[in-house]
């Protein structure tokens, strides 16, 4: 197997593992001082191990840096490729030889930090770290662009060998270097309690930068064993340490999303108690921060177990918890079964501790709305009675909607005491309720309109139950109303239902509004008829009908000269309740009193005249000397 970059990747290996150990051999001069971040505290040096396999690594490291500095002493993926390659795998071969260059970037930082010179080491070690990173990332993109190349290319196995065939040992080292940084952040977590203000924040910082590169690190290697599985070469040295470090990891930062849950919850309940106290919010918002910061990191180490194949319902479940609304992640696998076994447990768990306290609630709650249910009805009766009985001169409809409105607030108050039996705090329901009030206002003005409508109509009484009224587009009796709209019968029994604002907004005609109303009646008699005779006749039906009141006097006149009638009006004054039973009854009357008395009721007639033709020239003739 051609050996090509793997070695480079091995040189690179060792030398960062050399780089690691020389790192932390015991400084020559007593009084040197540990390296700092510009600003921050103390950044621990001794963050990797002093084993023998380290220091031989780093003694072995030597020799191997030599190796890589000189380019012409490791053969190229270029000159390695067979002839007639495609012009693909020449560009891949290309890219993987220009990869020397970052190796010797690393090297130059690499002797820096192992000569132990005056200089910012840690700044050094980051940045040292962000290159290999990279190196990496871009390492395991070739090797997904080498993969990508026709299986029947001899140069796809030529460049995934010289990528993959040697980098086992690449894990080794990845692992060193997390394990060093685990160290390192445990110290710095340390040191953090004896830090205060702007320092504490700058090693706060610090501390999140060592967790990304290690984070980063798990990453890498997550690809890279991706990779190595797509080319079918074995990974069994590398999976199972990958997979202990990232479980060890997600079970801390669960750990630490748990403990800031209860956290949060016992400042919350702190701060109902004392709204004002700026520590309690400063530490409420510190632990939010703190919290947010972790559910990100899960996020991230939810996404590495995931490349690696590991379970993450449980995981997934406590991020589909903590975040606002409905994500993807509720649909992975398991996640569904891992929060129904969750909730299930909870519920169980309430119930075993708060059941009986619970069954006694509900049992409270419905003993009150039932109480309140057969108050509210009597409350109901007892108005009716009462308006019923009462001289106060008020609609029908204002009684009507007062016996409503007295129900619905005996009952709204038995909610609101139900729900305060059961714990509900009622100060910021009702606060809530105004606010939602207010936008449900916003949104049904056109409704509240109707309220408004409503309201004018209670008060003005322009029109009562049981009264014939005529507005814009619909007409009949009034059945029923509330502050939203009119019900209205017709006489045919149709039922519609206007809603206020568009009676009150027009013409409102009440038809059976006073209590004696006027019949209007209209007969015809011919221009040789006996005008006064038919004017007796008329006055002696409206005298004779018991229903046709005496006071106002009944108006009998000579209406109009037709074309075909002389038009007598007959206008009778009678209770509205007897509108209808006088107009029948005195049409009815009045054909056959006429009928009787020889009085005729004329049809629309045209006299048509015939002259001779002497006749229709003499009287043509002055018509035609007057002109």
């Amino acid at each position: 197997m051609p050996k090509g970059l793997s070695c480079l990747f091995v040189a690179l290996v060792v030398s960062w593992l050399s780089i690691s150990a020389e790192a932390q051999q015991p400084p020559e001069e007593p009084d040197r001082q540990q390296p700092k971040v510009t600003g921050s505290s103390e950044v621990a040096a001794d963050t990797h191990d002093h084993t023998p396999e380290a220091t031989k690594a780093a003694a072995d490291a030597a020799s191997t840096t030599a190796t890589v500095g000189n380019k012409e002493a490791i053969p190229s993926a270029v000159d390695a490729l067979p002839p007639g390659a495609s012009e693909a795998a020449q560009k891949l071969a290309e890219e993987i030889d220009g990869l020397r260059d970052w190796i010797a970037r690393l090297q130059v930082v690499a002797l820096q930090l192992k000569e132990g010179v005056d200089l910012d080491q840690a700044s050094l070690t980051y940045r040292r770290d962000d290159r290999v990173i990279r190196l990496l990332t871009r390492a395991n993109e070739l090797a997904q662009e080498v993969e990508q190349l026709p299986r029947e290319d001899a140069a796809r196995e030529l460049l995934a060998n010289h990528l993959l065939g040697e980098l086992a040992d690449l894990g080794v080292a990845v692992f060193r270097r997390v394990d060093a940084l685990q160290s390192q952040i445990t110290k710095e977590k340390d040191g953090l309690t004896d830090r205060s203000g702007s320092d504490r924040e700058l090693d706060e910082s610090y501390l999140t930068s060592l967790e990304a590169t290690r984070d980063h690190f798990l990453r890498v290697l997550a690809d890279h064993i991706a990779t190595r599985r797509s080319f079918e070469l074995p990974v069994e040295d590398l999976l199972p340490s990958l997979k202990t470090r990232l479980l060890i990891q997600a079970e801390s930062v669960a750990g630490r999303i748990s403990f800031l849950q209860y956290t949060m919850g016992d400042l919350s309940k702190k701060l109902a108690l004392n709204s004002n106290n700026e520590d309690l919010k400063a530490a409420f918002s510190e632990a939010n921060d703190y919290l947010e910061h972790n559910l990100q990191r899960m996020r991230e180490l939810v996404d590495i177990m995931e490349t690696v194949e590991m379970d993450t319902a449980e995981y997934r479940s406590i991020l589909v918890t903590e975040d606002s609304g409905i994500s993807m992640d509720i649909i992975k696998p398991g996640v569904v079964t891992v929060l129904f076994s969750q909730w299930f447990d909870l519920i169980q768990d309430y119930l075993v501790s708060q059941g009986p306290d619970l069954i006694l609630s509900v049992i409270l709650f419905l003993t009150v709305l039932v109480i309140f249910y057969l108050l509210a009805r009597l409350t109901r009766r007892g108005l009716k009675a009462a308006l019923g009985r009462s001289n106060i001169h008020i609609s029908m409809l204002m009684k009507d909607t007062l016996v409503s409105l007295s129900g619905a607030a005996v009952m709204l108050l038995g909610i609101l005491m139900a729900l305060s039996q059961i714990g509900v705090s009622l100060g910021p329901m009702l606060a809530g309720l105004g606010i939602a009030g207010f936008i449900i206002g916003f949104a049904l003005q056109d409704t509240l309109s109707n309220f408004a409508a409503g309201a004018m109509i209670l008060i003005y009484r322009p029109y009562d139950i049981d009264d014939y009224i005529e507005v814009p587009g619909a007409s009949g009796v009034v059945k029923k109303m509330n502050l939203v709209s009119t019900t209205i019968t017709t006489f045919d029994n149709q039922l519609l239902v206007v809603p206020n604002g568009k009676i009150w907004g027009d013409v409102i005609k009440n038809v059976t509004g006073q209590t004696v109303r006027r019949v209007d009646l209209e007969f015809g008699i011919g221009y040789g008829d006996d005008i006064p005779k038919a004017e007796a006749i008329l006055a002696q039906i409206a005298k004779d009908h018991e229903l046709v009141l005496d006071s106002p006097e009944t108006v009998i006149k000579v209406g109009s000269l037709g074309d075909s009638s002389v038009n007598l009006l007959l206008r009778p004054w009678v209770k509205t309740a007897d509108y209808w039973t006088v107009y029948w009854d005195m049409t009815r009357e009045v054909k056959l009193r006429f009928d009787a008395e020889g009085i005729s009721i004329p049809f629309p007639q045209r006299d048509v005249h015939f002259y001779s033709a002497g006749n229709a020239q003499d009287t043509a003739d002055p018509a035609m000397s007057t002109e």
